[in-house]
């Protein structure tokens, strides 16, 4: 569509374009239902709104803000641009961490079919001799034992959990909670903030190039932004700006969120009157360091997982073998 308008054709030229030649089902479904609202008058961005299904509120208003400045053309190429980052950044991570969850999986499902079906025949045999066992093998037989004998209640209280861990979740306190530890959470913290961060900066910038007063930005910001401790932040940062105090003073407050350099170099964008350069250094270096994350995230992961599943099983093997020599120790000794 940006191709399109800079090319000259209009806004419901271009989507009449992309509906009679997508081969996608979906965007020409869209594109004729957008076609339908600007034959009515209406704005892309109010076209856009009646359709949640296919435009999230963050995307309103962006449209909204290019139409209202002029820009729209270059807000539809950083919304191409921005999805298409969100894209990568989904897709290096998933990479990261599809092969340590199928190896997790596999793993934790071999071990619950060892305590459901193999190691309580084996357990059994220990019934037919006066052995002492082990201490560690007697807390290996009181697990199976009890895994075994309560397998229902157990999977009706994993099935509980979930559904109220989904309820919690999804009201404001819980949303907030959940960003909160991911935000803390030892190292992976630091790549959620600086997504985040990114986001934010990339959003502010394109917001300022479209000649939009610090009070508009920061406005627009809090809809777009949905990151409870990020929202705050923005309305600290907007009650100091209303005040007449910079960004940089009230943002000096959120290092939780903010990391201490990008505040520097905000409050040198600030103080040379070049503010979108500055937020340009910002989301190049901290998307460097994100991405360089993303990819050494499975060299962290894989082998504290392989440590952590081979010590389940060298712990169910010690066990077994221990009360298979405490067997034949016994029957040595009666021999």
């Amino acid at each position: 569509m940006a191709y399109l308008l800079d090319g000259g054709v209009s806004v419901i030229q271009s989507i009449q374009t992309i509906g009679d030649t997508s081969p996608n089902f979906a965007v020409k479904q869209v594109a004729w239902k957008l076609y339908e609202s600007l034959k009515s008058w209406e704005s892309l961005s109010r076209g856009m709104m009646r359709h949640p299904q296919y435009f999230d509120d963050s995307d309103v208003n962006i449209i909204r803000s290019g139409e209202g400045s002029g820009e729209l053309i270059n807000t539809l190429r950083f919304l191409s641009d921005e999805y298409e980052f969100l894209y990568t950044i989904k897709w290096k991570y998933t990479s990261a961490m599809l092969y340590p969850v199928i190896l997790l999986s596999l793993s934790l499902i071999a071990v619950f079919f060892l305590f459901i079906y193999a190691l309580p025949n084996i357990f059994d045999l220990v019934k037919d001799f006066d052995v002492v066992i082990p201490r560690y093998t007697k807390v290996i037989i009181s697990t199976t034992n009890f895994v075994s004998g309560n397998i229902q209640w157990l999977l009706i209280g994993a099935v509980v959990i979930i559904i109220m861990g989904i309820v919690f979740f999804s009201t404001d306190y819980g949303r907030r909670k959940r960003y909160e530890f991911a935000l803390d959470a030892p190292w992976f913290g630091k790549m959620v903030k600086y997504y985040h961060m990114i986001r934010f900066f990339r959003y502010m910038r394109l917001l300022l190039q479209s000649w939009m007063n610090y009070v508009d930005v920061l406005q627009f910001l809090k809809t777009i932004v949905l990151v409870p401790q990020y929202q705050d932040m923005i309305q600290d940062v907007l009650n100091g700006v209303k005040k007449w105090e910079t960004m940089y003073q009230n943002m000096s407050f959120h290092t939780n969120i903010i990391p201490a350099d990008s505040l520097l170099l905000l409050k040198v964008g600030e103080t040379t009157a070049n503010l979108p350069a500055s937020l340009n250094n910002i989301v190049t270096l901290y998307q460097q360091d994100l991405e360089k994350g993303l990819n050494d995230l499975w060299k962290i992961i894989e082998p504290v997982l392989i440590i952590f599943v081979w010590f389940i099983i060298l712990l169910i093997v010690v066990s077994v073998f221990g009360m298979i020599w405490s067997i034949l120790d016994g029957v040595s000794v009666s021999g």
